[in-house]
Parts: structure tokens; C-alpha cells; sequence
């Protein structure tokens, strides 16, 4: 498995965040991920999740693969 994560600072509100990549995903082929947990925000590709976590100054992207 491989895995990589950053974390950004972003002004705006959590649902502005979730509909920025609700859309971007879906645009670049990625589907909400049926493993993610309830509530949260998941996406999968191939042998690739990318999960989009909250901070309380941001939120962090991550993506794993499994090979």
C-alpha cells in the first residue's frame, strides 16, 4: 500500500470544500467510495481512495493505493 496526504488552509466553509470535491472528482472519473465511513468524505478510482479529512484550520487530502 501506498500512501500520500496534505494539508490545506482553506477560508471557506466545510460544504464549500465537500462540493468543490465532489465535483472535481466525479469530472476525473473518481466515484464516492463505498467503503468510506458514513459521513464522510470518500472517493475511488482503480486501486485508489482518496479521502478528504477536517481539520479545524483546514482539511487534509489523502490517497492510497493498493497494489
Amino acid at each position: 500500500m501506498v500512501s500520500a496526504g496534505r494539508t490545506y488552509a482553506f477560508p471557506g466553509t466545510r460544504a464549500e470544500v465537500a462540493a468543490h470535491y465532489r465535483a472535481a472528482a466525479r469530472q476525473d472519473g473518481w466515484r464516492p467510495d463505498p467503503e468510506a465511513e458514513p459521513g464522510g468524505l470518500g472517493f475511488a478510482k482503480d486501486a485508489m481512495h482518496l479521502r478528504v479529512d477536517f481539520t479545524k484550520t483546514g482539511y487534509g487530502l489523502t490517497v492510497l493505493s493498493y497494489e
